[in-house]
C-alpha cells in the first residue's frame, strides 16, 4: 500500500512523451514539504513509509519539487527512455 499526503488531497497527473524523453508532473493540493530535507535520507529498515522520494531519485534522471504556497507541491520527473533491441517496443517498431 502506498500512503501519500493527506486523505483529502487532490492530485493532477500529467504525462508527456517526446521522442525518448518521458516527463511526468504530479501536482498535489496538500500542505507540501521541504524535499531538500530528504536528500540522502532513508528510514530505518522496519519503517513502513518514507522511501518515496528516494525511489523517485533512484529511478528517474531528474526530480524537481516546486512548492506552491497556495496550491501544494508540483513534482516534476524526467526519464530518458531507451529501447532494448530484444525488448517488446523494438518488436513493434519493426
Amino acid at each position: 500500500m502506498v500512503q501519500h499526503a493527506g486523505l483529502d488531497d487532490e492530485y493532477e497527473v500529467r504525462l508527456q512523451i517526446d521522442g525518448f524523453v518521458c516527463a511526468i508532473s504530479v501536482k498535489n493540493t496538500g500542505d507540501g514539504f521541504d524535499a531538500s530535507t530528504l536528500r540522502n535520507v532513508m528510514p530505518s529498515p522496519g519503517s513502513p513509509r518514507g522511501r518515496g522520494v528516494a525511489i523517485m531519485r533512484a529511478v528517474m534522471d531528474q526530480v524537481d519539487f516546486e512548492p506552491e504556497p497556495t496550491a501544494g507541491t508540483i513534482v516534476n520527473l524526467v526519464k530518458t527512455l531507451s529501447v532494448r533491441p530484444d525488448g517488446p517496443l523494438a518488436r513493434i517498431r519493426r
